[in-house]
């Protein structure tokens, strides 16, 4: 999987997947056989112990990965889950926030301290991107274009990278805990990474779900994760009238599958100039790339201090 860069959160799944069955049969007192009996009757002991259908999936998908490649190496003679179906996957529909919730989500980060705002900024900018939680924390420095108010997604879901648009209000959030992060020790240490925990630590998953979920609760909205922040960015999309079918959009809010702005089609560097929407919150900017095209990137501003 490395030599085909797979990102480690996908490597993280697979092996997830492998040992689990191993352990499973070893709970059963069976076997640890890849044939579509035994993965069948664990994939079903899954659903039954209450994992979520996109976890058994990527679970049984890494079981079938595994003998694929054995098969191919010719370690086992022949790919007997080849037939193995995952579950139906179910589509629940994850809910947004409305601007006065996302208002009281950024009320309860206060000045000063480095967690308000570091959170501060990125309730703003998940919020303003639709960016994916493993997006986000696997962002650098490099990565940041604050005079031009974009951000590259260096590798998205599949691999596939993208430019991705906020505004001048989140680009001040960013610029403040920039500020901050400059005391940070492993700032200080040389760190890339553009988000830092609290109290001198790395930011992983588990950070950015806890700072999250820690402002739901203290702005009295209940459980709130970073995913429906991305939902949020879709949301507000389109309902400033943005195209779902545009490049770089979504099928629909409940499905949200890419960024909340819309890059048409590359155009020679010149030929475009930093405009905005007519009578609307929606905001339009003009990006370089390196190889001398421009893009025209759509996107909608939060008014953290709006009525």
């Amino acid at each position: 999987m490395t030599a085909e860069r797979k990102s480690p959160l996908t490597v993280r799944s697979y092996l997830a997947g492998v040992s689990g069955l191993a352990r499973w049969c070893e709970t059963q007192g069976r076997p640890v056989e890849l044939d579509g009996q035994t993965v069948e009757d664990w994939t079903l002991a899954l659903l039954e112990a209450g994992r979520t259908a996109n976890t058994v999936i990527a679970r049984q998908r890494a079981v079938r990965r595994f003998s694929a490649w054995l098969a191919r190496k010719q370690i086992i003679s022949a790919d007997r889950l080849r037939d193995v179906k995952p579950p139906k996957l179910d589509e629940p529909i994850v809910p947004g926030l409305t601007d006065t919730q996302l208002r009281a989500l950024l009320a309860t980060c206060r000045p000063g301290a480095f967690h308000d705002v570091r959170d501060r900024a990125l309730i703003l900018f998940l919020a303003e991107t639709g960016t994916r939680a493993a997006e986000v924390i696997a962002m650098e420095l490099p990565d940041l274009n604050l005079a031009a108010g974009v951000a590259i997604v260096r590798r998205g879901k599949g691999g596939k990278g993208r430019v991705v648009p906020f505004s001048p209000q989140c680009a001040e959030a960013i610029d403040d805990y920039l500020r901050l992060r400059k005391r940070h020790r492993l700032a200080k240490a040389g760190s890339t990474a553009l988000w830092l925990g609290a109290r001198g630590r790395t930011f992983g998953y588990d950070g950015l779900y806890h700072a999250i979920s820690r402002r739901g609760e203290a702005a009295g909205l209940g459980e709130i994760h970073p995913h429906m922040l991305r939902h949020t960015a879709a949301i507000r999309w389109l309902g400033k009238g943005g195209s779902p079918l545009r490049r770089g959009s979504w099928p629909s809010p409940a499905g949200a599958a890419s960024t909340c702005c819309a890059v048409t089609s590359r155009l020679p560097r010149g030929s475009l100039r930093r405009r905005k929407h007519t009578g609307s919150t929606s905001a339009i900017c003009d990006h370089n790339f390196s190889d001398g095209t421009s893009a025209v990137i759509w996107y909608v501003p939060i008014r953290p201090n709006a009525p």
